[in-house]
């Protein structure tokens, strides 16, 4: 048989409201913005699905009528063979093989940019521009956290929104030159950090609550500001190495797997 259990909803899209609950216990409300950079080149295909990419392509060779631009070549050769008989009035227009073979020509001479870039070589991983074909994720050290890296966080302000405080953490860290776009403006992860016993009695506060906004990077520059010690843009296989276990495995369960 189920039990119903009480229970109270808070809205994150509104300013925090006091409560004899909040009054008992206190508790650090924190925005962090997971910040990505989106790939911008596809992964090179695999030998499997290269296989299926071709199978696919000769299925629809086969199955599929011809293009107008069929038809016209399939005249193009009825009018050369007019022209090898003789008839004068053909020759002189340019054929649609001739349109081919220039456009062959020019692939033939076409040469395919290095996906490897400066950044990739000095393996500079304060730089955004590299691992072209993978999410990179903004990690940093804050003077607040030590040497520990996380994700780009602050505390919330009093007359702010939990988006606005990421919003607000984000121009904080990286300067203002940095350009982001937010996918929401509800958040999509919580992390809860209790503070050791004597911090807790010192302060009167249990912890930080931590609630997670995603983003992802459309341009501009990172200018490190005083908050922050140290940052790195990292792919996703190196967050589990990077960040402290139980603050990864939250971060973790709001991303989607590359592979």
């Amino acid at each position: 048989m189920l039990r119903r259990v009480s229970s109270k909803v808070y809205n994150l899209h509104s300013r925090p409201k006091s409560t004899s609950a909040a009054a008992r216990e206190k508790w650090n409300l924190v925005s962090s913005v997971c910040l990505q950079r989106k790939p911008v080149l596809m992964k090179e295909m695999t030998e499997f699905e290269k296989q299926v990419q071709n199978l696919l392509h000769q299925i629809e060779e086969e199955k599929s009528w011809k293009n107008d631009w069929e038809l016209a070549a399939e005249k193009d050769l009825q009018e050369m063979e007019q022209i090898k008989g003789g008839d004068a009035t053909k020759v002189g227009r340019k054929l649609r093989r001739d349109w081919e073979d220039e456009w062959k020509a020019e692939l033939k001479a076409f040469k395919v940019q290095p996906c490897i870039t400066k950044a990739d070589q000095k393996n500079d991983i304060k730089s955004w521009d590299r691992l072209l074909d993978s999410t990179l994720f903004l990690v940093i050290q804050q003077t607040e956290s030590g040497n520990r890296w996380v994700l780009p966080h602050g505390q919330h302000a009093e007359g702010e929104t939990m988006r606005e405080t990421a919003e607000r953490v984000l121009k904080e860290s990286c300067g203002e030159l940095l350009s982001a776009k937010f996918y929401s403006n509800a958040p999509c992860g919580f992390f809860k950090y209790k503070y050791p016993k004597a911090i807790r009695e010192k302060l009167g506060i249990e912890g930080d609550k931590v609630f997670f906004y995603k983003a992802y990077l459309t341009g501009g520059e990172l200018k490190p500001s005083s908050i922050l010690k140290d940052f790195k843009w990292i792919p996703r296989k190196d967050l589990k190495t990077t960040l402290p276990p139980e603050y990864c495995r939250s971060v973790e369960m709001f991303l989607i797997d590359e592979d």
